[in-house]
C-alpha cells in the first residue's frame, strides 16, 4: 500500500496559507461569520415577504444592504489605510452580533416590524463596509506576498460554502417555525470571529497601528481623493477595476436574474432553480480551490482574461433556450468563471497597489463590484422587459467575450507586483 505524500500536501498554497498563525485564526472567524450571515440574510428575506407580501419591499432591503458601500466606500478605505485594522474589524463584529440579537429580542417578543428589518440591514450594511475594508488591507499584512492568492481563494471557498451551506439551515430553521434562530446563530456567529480577532490582538499576531497623519478631517478627505486619482494614474489598477467593471455591469447581473430565466426561457419551476444555484454554489468551491494554486501575476491575469470569456460562453449557454441540462453544464462554466475574476482581480490588485493606498484602492474596488452589479442588474432587468432575456443577454455575452479579448491584449506582461506601472 502507498503512503500518502503528507509533505507535498503541506506544499499546497491553500494549505501553506492556513498554517500562517494571524491569518489561520482569521479563517476561522471569517467562514463562521459568513455562515451566520446567509442564515440571517435568508431569515431577512422570507421575514420581510411574509410581512408585506411585497416585491417592492424586498428591493429596499436588497438597495439597504449594498447602498453603503456605494456612500461610504472611500471613507472606510482611507480609515482602513490610516487606523489599526485589526481594531475596526473587531469593532465592526461586536455592532453586528448587537444588530442580531437585536433582531432576536423582536423576534422573540413580536415586535419585528418590516420598519425594524430595513433599519438593521442598514445599520448592518454600514458596519460591513467599514470591516470587510479593513479585513482585505489586514490579510495582505499578516501572509506573505507569496502567499496572498492562496488567501483571497480560501476566503472565496469560504463565502461559496456559507452561500451553499448558509441556506440550507436557514430553511430548516424556517419550515421547524423557528425563524428567531436564525438570528442567535449570526449572533454566535459573529461572536466567534470577535473572540478569534482578540486571540490574535492578545498574542501579539497583528501589525503595529499605521502612523496617523496630521490633519483631522481635511487631511482625510485628501486621502480620499489621493486614493481615487492613484487608481486612475496607476496603469494597471486602472485596468483592473476596468475589466472589474466589465464583469460586474455585464456578468453578475446573470444570478440576479436567474429566476426569471428558469421561468421565462427554460420554462421550468422552483427544483430547476435550486438545481442550478447548488451547481453554481460547489463550482465556485471548486474554482477556489484551483485558483489556489496561482501565484504568478502573469498566469492571474490570464485566468482573469479567460474567465470573462468563460462568462461570456456560460451567459450563452444558460440564457438561450437550449435547456435544463444545457443550462447546467453552462453554469458551470460561468460560476468558474465569476468566482476565478473575482479571486484573480482582488488578487492582482493586492499584488500591484502600494501599501500606503491599499485600503482607499480595495474599497473602490469593493465599490466597482456593488455598484456595477446593482446598477447594471437594474439595467439589463429593464432592458430585458422591453427586447426580452435572450437577445439582452445575447449581448452582453459577446461583450463579455470582447472584453476578454481586449483583456489579454493589454496584459501588462512585463510588469510585476510591486513595479510603479503608471503611465
Amino acid at each position: 500500500m502507498q503512503v500518502p505524500n503528507w509533505s507535498a500536501v503541506g506544499r499546497v498554497p491553500a494549505v501553506r496559507v492556513l498554517r500562517q498563525p494571524a491569518y489561520g485564526i482569521l479563517a476561522v472567524g471569517f467562514a463562521a461569520s459568513q455562515l451566520g450571515t446567509w442564515v440571517q440574510d435568508i431569515a431577512v428575506l422570507w421575514l420581510a415577504w411574509v410581512l408585506t407580501e411585497s416585491e417592492a419591499w424586498l428591493g429596499v432591503i436588497a438597495f439597504c444592504q449594498f447602498s453603503p458601500t456605494l456612500l461610504l466606500g472611500p471613507l472606510a478605505g482611507a480609515l482602513a489605510d490610516r487606523r489599526h485594522q485589526l481594531r475596526i474589524l473587531l469593532i465592526g463584529q461586536l455592532l453586528g452580533a448587537v444588530q442580531a440579537t437585536t433582531l432576536l429580542m423582536l423576534a422573540l417578543t413580536g415586535n419585528l416590524t418590516i420598519h425594524g428589518l430595513v433599519g438593521a440591514v442598514l445599520f448592518l450594511g454600514v458596519t460591513t463596509t467599514f470591516a470587510l475594508t479593513s479585513m482585505r488591507v489586514l490579510v495582505t499584512k499578516i501572509v506573505p506576498p507569496d502567499l496572498i492568492a492562496a488567501a483571497v481563494s480560501v476566503n472565496s471557498i469560504s463565502f461559496n460554502t456559507a452561500r451553499f451551506t448558509g441556506p440550507a439551515v436557514a430553511g430548516l430553521l424556517i419550515h421547524f417555525g423557528h425563524v428567531e434562530l436564525c438570528f442567535l446563530l449570526n449572533a454566535i456567529s459573529f461572536i466567534v470571529y470577535a473572540a478569534a480577532l482578540e486571540v490574535i490582538r492578545r498574542r501579539g499576531l497583528a501589525p503595529p497601528s499605521p502612523p496617523r497623519p496630521p490633519g483631522g478631517r481635511i487631511s482625510l478627505m485628501r486621502e480620499m481623493a489621493d486614493g481615487f486619482g492613484y487608481a486612475v494614474r496607476h496603469r494597471v489598477i486602472r485596468l483592473l477595476l476596468l475589466i472589474y467593471l466589465a464583469y460586474a455591469a455585464m456578468g453578475r447581473p446573470l444570478i440576479d436574474l436567474l429566476p426569471a430565466i428558469v421561468g421565462e426561457v427554460l420554462q421550468a419551476d422552483s427544483g430547476a432553480l435550486a438545481l442550478l444555484t447548488s451547481v453554481f454554489g460547489a463550482t465556485a468551491i471548486v474554482s477556489g480551490l484551483l485558483m489556489s494554486l496561482v501565484t504568478r501575476p502573469q498566469a492571474l491575469w490570464f485566468w482573469m482574461s479567460a474567465a470573462l470569456a468563460a462568462l461570456g460562453v456560460g451567459t450563452f449557454g444558460v440564457t438561450q433556450g437550449g435547456g435544463l441540462g444545457v443550462a447546467i453544464v453552462a453554469m458551470v462554466v460561468f460560476a468558474a468563471g465569476q468566482n476565478t475574476i473575482n479571486i484573480a482581480s482582488q488578487t492582482l490588485t493586492q499584488l500591484f497597489v502600494d501599501a500606503d493606498v491599499r485600503g482607499r484602492v480595495m474599497a473602490l474596488h469593493f465599490m466597482i463590484f456593488r455598484g456595477g452589479a446593482s446598477l447594471g442588474g437594474l439595467a439589463i432587468g429593464v432592458l430585458a422587459e422591453v427586447f426580452g432575456l435572450g437577445p439582452v443577454f445575447l449581448c452582453t455575452g459577446l461583450i463579455l467575450c470582447v472584453a476578454a479579448g481586449l483583456s489579454l491584449a493589454v496584459s501588462p506582461a512585463g510588469t510585476t507586483a510591486g513595479e510603479d506601472a503608471s503611465p
